[in-house]
């Protein structure tokens, strides 16, 4: 026996090709899936997650050093949200992944600026640069070493 039968699962097609399968005196089943249409749009990110292990002394950071408006959450929390042109940057009470995850890129309207602002508050920055990819950037981690790039476009 040999036959097809197509399910629509929200917005992607899948084909479920059904092969009856003789092997002496037992016969069984294989479903095979393949996708027929890929049929949807990522639009953006609509916010990242850091685990943090004090969520007074980030809250702090991310609110009163960078700026960033809070929407839920706070000092005592275990969940706390911050806006970010649109994005949420959420913090969640828990262990920081391992050093080497990768890193937040922010697009900031002057890169030199913020560098100054946060070598002047103390915090240890790598100097601005200028990519090859057109942009001017620094990184540092923030209070549980997650890196943070910030990130101005230029003409290169």
């Amino acid at each position: 026996m040999r036959g097809s039968l197509i399910l629509i699962v929200g917005t992607i097609y899948v084909l479920i090709n059904i092969i009856q399968v003789y092997s002496g005196s037992f016969s069984f089943i294989v479903i095979k899936y393949q996708h027929l249409i890929h049929y949807m749009n990522i639009e953006r990110i609509s916010g990242v997650t850091l685990a943090v292990k004090d969520m007074k002394k980030s809250v702090d950071f991310y609110a009163n050093v960078l700026g960033l408006r809070m929407l839920y959450g706070g000092s005592d929390a275990s969940f706390t949200s911050f806006d970010v042109g649109g994005t949420f940057l959420n913090l969640e009470a828990g262990e920081p992944s391992a050093k080497g995850w990768g890193r937040i890129i922010f697009h900031v309207d002057n890169v030199d600026r913020l560098f100054d602002y946060m070598k002047n508050k103390g915090f240890k920055v790598n100097e601005p640069r200028n990519a090859y990819w057109g942009e001017r950037f620094f990184h540092f981690s923030d209070p549980d070493g997650h890196e943070l790039s910030f990130a101005q476009p230029i003409t290169i």
